[in-house]
This record gives structure tokens, C-alpha cells and sequence, in this order.
């Protein structure tokens, strides 16, 4: 039994870039449309699991893994459940617990709760953990499994330097991205007081970013004089992530400095500020 071409690893695999990609790849819409039902096929594919012998081939188990999650079978569970348990790999660990977690059936959220338990997780582990915790208690019933993702995820997030955040080996990179989907994803004051410290360390175009995630999750007073400043920036990245906070307020006079880019003299940015002005005015007709 083989994968699909398009599943097939690559050779230049780096298995934390791999972890990145999974908050991106595994988002509830894709996998229900990609979801299956034939349980005697994912035996063969995971007897095909088993023949990869060796830890160097930790991308092509993952690209298996990722397409076994795909099957709700009772097989798929027990084949998480074990390389959550077995699994000498670490990558692989973690992409098992975050498949799982995405079944988003409350059955098997021992197997998770298990694995939390242990006396001492790394980094990448108390990641997918606060993941896991995050999905099923954003998209279950389980609310109260959003404390859970929180605990996870203030120990290893709130890292900061002035380079790199959260600041850890650059190869550990997917961690600040899990960081931000996670509190992007829970919400609230969890969100609002992580970008706000996130932000706070940070200058430049990062400081812009952060203010734009502020501004999506209701925070106007911090974040307003900040698109002022950068709207008016030299610097054209600054000015387009300005653009996009001022059109999440929508107010009258966010929509007049967005105007004013229509004149801007590099026309990308202008078309841009066109573009969002014409989203704005469709918006507002369909109310």
C-alpha cells in the first residue's frame, strides 16, 4: 500500500519546520474534508508504518501518521494511542498527540490527559499538549480544557528577547508559531495578555504585527496611536499591516487614513488601500 505522490516526504526534512506546518495543515475544515471511513484500508497503512525502521525517516512516519488521523476507526486511535506512548521519537510523539486531538472526540482525551502527567515534558511536548488542550476546548464541549492549554503553553511562550521570541535555538522556530495560533485560537484575556507582552518587547514591524492581532481581538486604546505611527512610515510593510489594523476598526477616521494610501506614491500600496477600502464598503452593504 502506497501514499499518494503528493505524499511522498522530501529528502531536506527538518522536523521542527515539519511541527510548524501542522498548525496550518491540520485546521478543522481541511481535515473534515479530507476525512475517511474505510477502516480495513488504514490497516494496510499501518502495517506500511511499521516497515519504516528506521528514526531517520521520522518525516515520511509523520506523513503516514497525518494520513492514517484522516480514518475514524477504532484502528487509527489504537495506532495513536500506542506511538503516544511508544514512540521513541519525540517529533513523532508530537504529531500523534496533535492528530488525535484534532478526532476531537472526547473518548480518547485520556490518552492525552495521560501524557500530561508525566514528571518532565520539553518544550515541544508541553506544546503539543497546550495544542491539544486548545483544539478540544475551542472545538468541543470541553470549555474547561482551555485552562489546561493555557498552563501548557504560559510556561514556554512567555520567553522573550529582543531578537528572537519566544528565544529559543532557531531550529525550535514552529514553537513561537504554535504560541501564537494557540492564544490566537483560545481567545480572551489569555490572547489579549500575551500579545500584549509579546508586543511589548518588540520594535519595528513586529510591534506592528502584534498590535494588528490585538486589534482583531477588540483592543483599540493600545493599539490605535501605534497604526497612526506606522501608517506614516517610510517603510512599506509598516504601512501595509497598518492598513489592515485600521480597517478591522472601520471607524471614520481609520477609513480617511486609509484613504490617504490611495495616493501613496508606491503603487502596490495604494492598490492595496484601494482594495481594502472596496472589502470595507462591501462588508458594510451586506448589514
Amino acid at each position: 500500500m502506497k501514499l499518494k505522490s503528493k505524499e511522498i516526504p522530501r529528502k531536506d526534512y527538518n522536523p521542527y519546520q515539519y511541527a510548524r506546518e501542522n498548525f496550518i495543515i491540520s485546521c478543522l475544515e481541511v481535515r473534515t474534508e479530507f476525512e475517511r471511513n474505510d477502516c480495513e484500508n488504514v490497516k494496510e497503512i499501518i502495517e506500511k508504518f511499521y516497515e519504516i525502521d528506521t528514526m531517520e525517516h521520522d518525516k515520511e512516519k509523520i506523513e503516514y501518521i497525518k494520513y492514517i488521523s484522516r480514518f475514524q476507526c477504532q484502528e487509527t486511535y489504537n495506532f495513536l494511542k500506542t506511538q503516544i506512548k511508544n514512540n521513541p521519537s519525540e517529533t513523532v510523539r508530537y504529531n500523534a498527540i496533535i492528530f488525535l486531538a484534532w478526532s476531537l472526540n472526547s473518548d480518547y482525551l485520556p490518552c492525552i490527559l495521560e501524557y500530561a502527567k508525566k514528571d518532565s515534558l520539553s518544550t515541544q511536548e508541553k506544546l503539543a499538549l497546550g495544542s491539544a488542550f486548545t483544539i478540544l476546548g475551542v472545538y468541543t464541549s470541553h470549555s474547561e480544557l482551555k485552562e489546561e492549554a493555557i498552563k501548557f503553553l504560559d510556561e514556554i511562550c512567555y520567553d522573550f528577547s529582543s531578537d528572537t521570541i519566544p528565544c529559543f535555538d532557531p531550529s525550535m522556530d514552529f514553537v513561537r508559531n504554535g504560541c501564537f495560533w494557540n492564544y490566537y485560537k483560545l481567545g480572551e484575556k489569555a490572547a489579549i495578555n500575551y500579545f500584549n507582552v509579546w508586543g511589548e518587547h518588540q520594535k519595528g514591524f513586529k510591534k506592528v504585527t502584534a498590535a494588528v492581532l490585538l486589534a482583531e481581538l477588540g483592543e483599540y486604546e493600545t493599539t490605535y496611536p501605534i497604526f497612526i505611527e506606522a501608517i506614516h512610515s517610510d517603510i512599506p510593510n509598516y504601512v501595509y499591516e497598518a492598513i489592515r489594523g485600521l480597517a478591522i476598526f472601520g471607524t471614520e477616521e481609520a477609513i480617511l487614513l486609509i484613504e490617504e494610501q490611495t495616493q501613496n506614491n508606491n503603487d502596490k500600496i495604494a492598490k492595496y488601500a484601494q482594495e481594502t477600502l472596496r472589502k470595507l464598503d462591501k462588508e458594510r452593504r451586506k448589514e
